[in-house]
């Protein structure tokens, strides 16, 4: 760490569609040439080190045989993603609050919301990017825990996440490498 500047670490913060596999390939090209000590990944959420240890390496095995061309998009997208983080050596964890995801999934709007009329779409969309500003806030907390320790890379949503993130980080003036993929 640098003595003139107490907050400069080594950060990089993707957002990403979490079932694109061409966004997978990306991640996987910029954790192989990162090189980060410590990968952070909304989609493990605040799962245990050790579960996702177990879930990535039996997911990986389970899938290693098969043909990807055939796999959907979302399988894609995990299996190359998995398979570089596992390659990589880093230490593996999840970045958001499982029981506020569980909690804002409730807001998400649906047809019958629109039938319902302009009010409780409102009221259901204000609550449900509450919800989000609160997951993003705890997503840039846990960034920054792991960056005081080491080389960071972590990944969350692109549409939901990022921005949110990124600002969070800024505001406490922690600079970071910030990449959108679309």
């Amino acid at each position: 760490m640098h003595e003139e500047n107490k907050n400069h670490y080594e950060i990089v913060v993707i957002g990403e569609n979490h079932v694109n596999p061409n966004h997978a390939k990306i991640e996987a090209k910029i954790i192989k040439k990162f090189k980060p000590e410590y990968i952070l990944y909304e989609g493990f959420v605040d799962n245990p080190k050790k579960e996702i240890k177990k879930f990535i390496d039996s997911f990986i095995s389970n899938n290693n045989d098969l043909d990807l061309g055939k796999l959907s998009d979302e399988i894609k997208h995990n299996y190359i993603l998995l398979r570089s983080m596992q390659d990589s050596k880093a230490e593996i964890s999840g970045c958001d609050f499982k029981v506020l995801q569980q909690e804002q999934d409730k807001y998400e709007i649906t047809v019958e919301d629109t039938l319902k009329g302009e009010e409780q779409v409102e009221e259901k969309r204000r609550k449900f990017f509450e919800i989000n500003r609160i997951r993003s806030m705890y997503m840039a907390s846990k960034i920054i825990e792991y960056a005081k320790k080491g080389k960071t890379l972590a990944i969350v949503g692109k549409g939901r996440h990022l921005d949110e993130v990124v600002e969070e980080l800024e505001n406490n003036d922690i600079k970071s490498q910030h990449i959108s993929l679309s």
